[in-house]
Order: structure tokens, then sequence, then C-alpha cells
């Protein structure tokens, strides 16, 4: 009975070993399948990402899109285009024939442009639903940022300035720090607002001064979603702010070639870039997105999570519609339009200009302030048979150096006054700084300065 017993133990082991090495390769194969259905489930999906150029009406560079449906939607660039059932062609019969800087679709009634003039200042342009009329605004620059709220209210941002607009009046902010543009916005109201100035990192208004938010470095394609949500990338890293504090999001090192970002309504974010680079965020990782183009690209947007645009250099237009089969379009660069030069006021103009005897010689002189050259003193001649000559630097009436350097310049005298300040009978002369400080030249007499 004994031996009986212990055969029966040793078959049933040797069963139950069976039993376990059955399981083992079922198990096996169940994993084996899972991989190779999530391996093919994933390269379904880059397929199904199938983007295909589409012809372009115009071969210069676009910088924004806005959609406002699957087949309607505007293209800002030098020129401003409009998608009418999935075609493009440039809009006809606007009030303006400049470059347009920068664009903001708030709804099919209700638009904004901004242009870059060739006196390198903005017009700003809104749009009511039935036609295009100009705003009057504050900045004395070209606009870099529109960011404007479905009630009429918003912000301007540009060189050094930014300004708020309440639906009736302009208020100007103190001036952006490190003298730097504006290219992005995010905020509520008036006093809760933050700044996106490229090279010169983020920052936010407290108690009416600006306070650094992210330092600069490494900073790149930042994109405001809501009044209290934005997405920003320094270096390979994604950061996300939500309600009050900026938070880590992801990380790839694709992510260092993104110059511009997207996020569907459904949450899945996407990013264009350098070299024709596309990329996908699937909740988990970033992936690449195969595109028939190296051209750089610079903006996307995706509508209904099955159609979509994206936008680049040389008029490059793609579409993404899953739905849709076809050919692709091939496109030829064709020409830049490259000005050689331009007429009006440059950045280096006189923005400001006093008429007044300051030698005492009974001729009116004259005293220009100019925003990076030299100010300068011309002083009247008539008496000695000409009309005027430039004395600045002999007369101290400089007002500091010159300096041609955006990122380093002290100040930007934009106003000019003249005035005896000390009651002694002299002329002084009082500068108006944009970016600076107020400052005046103190008349020793006979027209001669000291700073």
């Amino acid at each position: 009975m004994i031996q009986f017993e212990q055969g029966n133990s040793v078959m049933e082991s040797t069963q139950n070993i069976g039993r376990s090495n059955a399981v083992i390769t079922a198990q096996l194969i169940i994993s084996v399948f899972v991989l190779f259905f999530t391996a093919q489930t994933a390269a379904a999906q880059l397929a199904d990402h199938q983007w295909q150029i589409i012809p372009s009406p115009v071969r210069t560079n676009f910088t924004q899109i806005e959609m406002s449906s699957s087949a309607e939607g505007f293209a800002a660039g030098k020129y401003l285009l409009q998608c009418r059932n999935g075609a493009w062609s440039m809009v006809r019969g606007l009030p303006w024939t400049s470059d347009v800087s920068t664009f903001q679709f708030i709804n099919p009634r209700l638009m904004y442009a901004a242009t870059l003039e060739h006196t390198n200042e903005s017009y700003l342009y809104r749009f009511d639903g039935v036609r295009w009329g100009r705003m009057m605004h504050p900045l004395a620059n070209f606009i870099t940022a529109v960011s404007f709220t479905a009630r009429g209210t918003g912000w301007l941002g540009g060189w050094g300035q930014i300004a708020y607009y309440n639906g009736t009046n302009w208020k100007m902010y103190p001036p952006t720090p490190k003298v730097s543009s504006v290219l992005g916005i995010v905020g509520s109201s008036e006093a809760d607002l933050q700044i996106y100035t490229g090279g010169m990192g983020i920052y936010r208004l407290a108690s009416g001064e600006w306070e650094e938010v992210l330092p600069a470095e490494s900073l790149h394609a930042f994109k405001a979603l809501s009044a209290h949500h934005a997405l920003v990338i320094k270096g390979t890293t994604m950061m996300e702010f939500t309600g009050s504090v900026w938070n880590f999001h992801s990380v790839s090192p694709l992510l260092n070639d993104v110059t511009s970002l997207f996020r569907e309504p459904a949450g899945v974010l996407w990013g264009v870039g350098n070299g024709g680079l596309v990329v996908r965020y699937n909740g988990t990782v970033w992936e690449k997105i195969p595109v028939p183009t190296n051209e750089q690209l610079n903006d996307i947007a995706i509508v209904s999570g099955t159609k979509g645009y994206i936008l680049g250099n040389n008029g490059m237009i793609l579409r993404l519609d899953r739905n849709r089969t076809g050919t692709p379009s091939v496109m030829t660069a064709g020409f830049h339009a490259e000005p050689i030069f331009y007429s009006g006021k440059g950045l280096d103009g006189e923005y400001g200009v006093a008429i007044e005897d300051v030698n005492g010689d009974g001729m009116n002189d004259l005293y220009t302030v100019s925003l990076y050259n030299q100010n300068l003193l011309f002083i009247n001649q008539q008496k000695k048979g000409s009309l005027f000559r430039d004395e600045t630097s002999m007369r101290g009436a400089a007002g500091g150096e010159a300096d041609t350097s955006i990122t380093t310049i002290r100040d930007i005298d934009q106003g000019v006054g003249v005035a005896d300040l000390d009651n002694d009978g002299d002329k002084e002369i009082l500068m108006c700084s944009l970016v600076g400080h107020n400052n005046f030249l103190l008349n020793k007499g006979g027209g001669y300065f000291q700073d």
C-alpha cells in the first residue's frame, strides 16, 4: 500500500509539472501576442498620421495658423490666407499691404491682425465679422504678440513694451525686463498676467513690477492655452503652467528642435520645428511622425483629432486627413522677396525734436533725440551765412554715448523739452526715456552742457 501510494504521488507530481509547463507556455504565447499587437497598434497609429503636401497660393514663409473647423481657417505670414472647404487662397481687399507680424483668431466674427511697416512700427486691425478696421494703440515699435478675449479686452506686446486694453482705454505696463520682445502672453485680468520674452525668460506681474518665473536659458516654443494654462519647452524638457505654478510635464531629446506647440481639445500634444520635425505626445512618450518634407515647420493645428494642417517656410502646407486618399503634391521653393533697402523712419531715426535758442544768440537751435544713435544738437548758423551745424560733441550735449547693441542699450530717448530749470537765464534740455531713466543736460552758459 505504501509503494502504491508513493507511485500515485509521483504520478500526481508529474502531472502537476506538466500542467505548470503548459501554463507557462500559454503565458509566453499571450505575452508575445500582446507585444506583437502593441507594436502593430503603434505602427498603425504612426501610419494613420499620414501628412500630405497640398497646393499653396504663395511661396513665402508662414508663421501662424488658426482653424475654426476642419475645412475653415486662416494662416498668417507675409500675407493673410483663408481656408475654405479645404482650399487655401489669399485674402483680398485688406486695408493693409504690409507683412502680418502676428494674428489672432477668436471666432469668425472677431479677429485681430498686426502689421509690420517699413517704419519698424505696427498697425493694429480688428475684424468685426463684416470688415477690418484699424485700432489705435500706444506701442511705439512693432507688435510681437496679440492676446485678446472674446469680450474685446486684452494685451499687446512689443519690443520692451506691453499694454492692456480694457475695451475703452489703453494702459501701459512698466518696461519689460532687459528690453526684450514680448512673444507670448497669458493672463486673466489687468493685474494677473505672465509674459514670455523669448531669450530673456518668463516674467509675471507682481505689485506692479516684473518678477522672473523661469530663467531664459534654453527656453523656446511657448504656447498659451487659456488664461491660466500654458506650455513652454526648456531645452529637452516641457514645463506646464496650471493655475499659478510651472510644473514638469515631460522630457524627450525630440523637444530640443520643436519651435511651435499645439494641444488638441482631447489633450493630445503636437509639436513642429526644424528640418521638417513633427512630434506627438501619446500620453507617455514623445514620438516622431514622418512627413514628406525637410522644410522648417512653423505652426500646426489639429481639428477633431482626424484633420489638421501644418505650415512652414516657402509656402509649405501639409494636410492630415485620415479619411482622404490621394497623391501628394510636389512643390518648388520659388523665389523669396527680400527688401534691398527700407524707406521712411528706421529704428535709428529721430523720435523727438526741440526748437529753442540754447546758446543765447537770438537764433533758434535744434535738438533731436534718437533710439539708438547719439542725440544731436544743431546750432543755428544763419548769422554766419549757413544753416545749422552739428556741435553736439563740442558742447557736451550727447546725453550719453551711442550704443547700437539691442541687448545692452542704456536708454531709449523718445521725448525732449527745453526750459530754464535753474532760473539762471539759460535753457536746459530734458530728455524722456521709453526704457531707462529720464535725464537732463545742465546749461553752463552759452549753450555748453553738463550731463
